[in-house]
């Protein structure tokens, strides 16, 4: 009788566990932003890089952000699945 109770106690701390780290898992915490107004944006590619080439230090031209622009997100263009970043003042 004393050996269910002990099974039974373990059964029910090992699901808090689980219930409670999947719903950390699930929980999306929201990001206070500053909210902004962009009034122009456009998206650029930018060059491409295998990780492999980066790991050996082989790092590709960069790309300059022009003054007054911030990148905003990315993005991929094209049918050829370039890498892109949009950039918005």
């Amino acid at each position: 009788m004393q050996d269910s109770r002990w099974k039974w106690a373990a059964l029910v701390a090992m699901g808090m566990v689980a219930g409670l780290a999947l719903a950390q898992l699930l929980t999306v915490q929201s990001v206070n932003a500053q909210p902004r107004q962009w009034r122009e944006c456009f998206a650029s590619s930018v060059w491409d890089i295998s990780g492999r080439n980066l790991n050996a230090g082989q790092l590709p031209q960069l790309v300059n952000i022009p003054p007054g622009w911030t990148p905003v997100g990315g993005l991929t263009l094209g049918q050829g699945n370039y890498a892109g970043v949009v950039l918005c003042r």
